[in-house]
C-alpha cells in the first residue's frame, strides 16, 4: 500500500526539509536515525527518549500555559512554542 523507501533516503528527504524550515529543529532525532544503520536498542532507546522528552516539556508548557492563562488572563502559548523551538 505504501512505498517502501530506504533509511538513506527518508535521511536526505529529512534533511532537506529541516534545511529549508529550521535548521536547528532536530539535531538530536536526525543524529539517532543516521546511526539506525546499526539497528541497535540503545539507538531506538535514545529515539524513544527524545520523543518522550519532547512530550513531556510540551505537556508542561500547555500546563503553564492553563495556570497564567487563568491568572493573567491571556494566552503565553504562542510565546513558550517560540522559545521552546530553539531548546534543541
Amino acid at each position: 500500500m505504501f512505498p517502501q523507501v530506504s533509511l538513506d533516503d527518508a535521511l536526505k528527504l529529512l534533511d532537506k526539509s529541516i534545511k529549508f524550515k529550521h535548521p536547528l529543529a532536530f539535531p538530536p532525532i536526525v543524529a539517532i536515525l543516521q546511526q539506525e544503520k546499526e539497528a541497535t536498542p540503545q539507538n531506538l532507546f535514545d529515539l524513544y527518549a527524545v520523543i518522550y522528552l519532547s512530550a513531556v516539556i510540551l505537556i508542561i508548557i500547555l500546563a503553564a500555559d492553563l495556570l497564567f492563562s487563568q491568572i493573567l488572563g491571556g494566552n503565553l502559548f504562542p510565546y513558550y512554542v517560540f522559545f521552546y523551538s530553539f531548546s534543541f
